[in-house]
């Protein structure tokens, strides 16, 4: 359930003393549909909160049209934007539990786990924004998104030397345009735009920065789209 390429090592005891005989291999993991996924590096000292905006309005944030920690986990209730539940293993889930679309796998506090969003079944066309926020903390801190789109690793915003830092952070979703408590600091990412191929269901995308000023649009109010 975590797209990505996993290292496997085997080690085989053949006789107690003797050495052992060890081999290592890939494995490659490939969901389906839209996956994005947020690790920074200061887990467990700073909250951060992953956002993806529905696609086809232009509504705030931290709103139905925003699957994020309030509205959208994997094993609470799911959003009506009009697609069909997954089965229940999608979700590592037991039989009669609803697997949604979409779904925010983690609300990390923290643990040490990424958070991830996943949408098994978008439709072709449609385009969808990625929103990090720091959510309460007060260390520097750098996320970086990674962007799946059916299985395959499409973009990755973040890394070195192209960082992307926080310092400020607000709890909630109450950031607005000039507001004194303006909620802390977001960074909206990139729209990713789904191609769905019409016979096969083979999915990929197209993934577009948002830059702002000659870089990422890293701001202090976040509710707005």
């Amino acid at each position: 359930d975590v797209s990505g390429d996993y290292f496997v090592t085997l080690e085989v005891e053949l006789k107690p003393g003797e050495p052992s005989v060890t081999c290592g291999f890939v494995v490659h993991a490939q969901g389906s549909g839209l996956r994005v996924e947020m690790r920074w590096d200061t887990f467990g000292s700073v909250d951060m909160d992953f956002h993806l905006h529905r696609s086809g309005t232009t509504t705030n944030f931290c709103t139905a049209d925003d699957c994020y920690y309030s509205n959208c986990r994997t094993f609470g209730s799911g959003l009506a934007w009009g697609y069909v539940s997954s089965p229940a293993e999608a979700c590592g889930a037991g039989a009669g539990d609803t697997c949604y679309n979409p779904r925010l796998d983690i609300d990390n506090i923290s643990s040490s786990a990424p958070e991830n969003i996943n949408l098994d079944n978008p439709r072709d066309g449609e385009t969808f924004r990625v929103m990090a926020h720091m959510f309460s903390g007060s260390a520097s801190t750098n996320p970086v998104i990674t962007i799946y789109c059916g299985g395959l690793v499409r973009a990755v915003f973040g890394e070195a030397p192209d960082r992307v830092t926080f310092t400020d952070s607000g709890g909630s979703c109450g950031g607005t345009p000039g507001s004194t408590s303006p909620g802390g600091q977001s960074w909206r990412v990139a729209d990713v735009t789904m191609h769905v191929d019409a016979v096969t269901g083979l999915m990929d995308c197209t993934v577009a920065p948002i830059v702002s000023g000659g870089g990422y649009d890293l701001r202090t109010d976040y509710s707005p789209y």
